[in-house]
């Protein structure tokens, strides 16, 4: 694990990276081994479960 809060958890070996995101009645699971750019693979799956809790999932 690379970092963790509250509702995030993500992590990374080598060119695979994972992120772990909870909403009110989700958990997201987003992984990618092509060697995706970090920040902006965080970024997508962030944005996403932000979206998401706006509308209360």
């Amino acid at each position: 694990c690379i970092a963790a809060e509250n509702n995030l958890s993500r992590g990374r070996k080598g060119l695979s990276a994972v992120c772990i995101i909870t909403t009110n009645t989700l958990l997201i699971l987003a992984a990618s081994t092509d060697g995706f750019p970090p920040g902006q693979f965080n970024t997508v799956v962030e944005k996403l479960g932000d979206y998401l809790r706006s509308y209360q999932y």
